[in-house]
């Protein structure tokens, strides 16, 4: 069983990196299956590079032969499965006595592609590179938080702190975000200031070079 990727028609370009997505592959333990999973680890192992190159892009370009290559592949309908970045914005998102709808169907699960989490509550989500807006999705990636933040606290786990510098590149993409509202109050004045003083800096630099050029 392998899950297209279902872009809406402006991101259809993004086929050619591959039509379906490794997000959940399934396979069946029988002669058919096992030939499939064997050759995609062969091909693998030989070449898995995070770039376009002879019809080839890491693990999942391979996959767009495979319902032609196999019998009985079967190419999952359920458009509740496999929600993410890429294909999000095709639904209407809704939340009903804590669960989440897409299309007023139960989803089945959500793709956190680009997802990182980190100390103080802190997380990017890589909505900004899809040109998506973070209203639309809070419903799904809050819950979600709230859930990793009850696992992090249970299993007293160490999470990586930002620096400066990585918030600021956060925050000029547009893909900053807090789980605690004062906390992203307060990283969002600072770094904002950061920011515009950083791109002042910048235009005077600029401004001195078009003046005293280099030599």
């Amino acid at each position: 069983m392998i899950i297209p990727h279902r872009f809406p028609d402006r991101l259809k370009y993004l086929e050619a990196n591959g039509i379906y997505n490794v997000q959940m592959v399934y396979f069946k333990r029988d002669e058919i299956g096992m030939k499939c999973l064997n050759r995609w680890r062969e091909q693998c192992l030989e070449w898995c590079y995070n770039r376009l190159e002879e019809g080839r892009l890491g693990d999942q370009k391979y996959l767009d032969i495979w319902p032609q290559a196999y019998k009985n592949v079967c190419v999952l309908k359920n458009e509740q499965a496999g929600v993410a970045l890429w294909n999000v914005e095709k639904y209407k998102i809704e939340l009903k006595n804590g669960r989440i709808f897409i299309d007023d169907v139960l989803l089945v699960f959500y793709h956190f592609h680009m997802f990182k989490f980190y100390a103080g509550n802190i997380y990017g989500t890589g909505i900004s590179d899809y040109g998506l807006n973070y209203k639309t999705l809070k419903i799904i990636y809050e819950v979600y938080v709230e859930q990793l933040i009850k696992v992090v606290s249970r299993f007293d786990l160490k999470l990586r702190n930002l620096n400066i510098l990585e918030m600021c590149n956060m925050i000029e993409k547009k893909n900053f975000y807090s789980y605690s509202f004062f906390n992203k109050f307060f990283w969002n004045v600072f770094l904002y200031g950061f920011v515009v003083l950083k791109k002042i800096l910048k235009i005077g630099r600029n401004s001195l070079l078009k003046v005293y050029p280099e030599t």
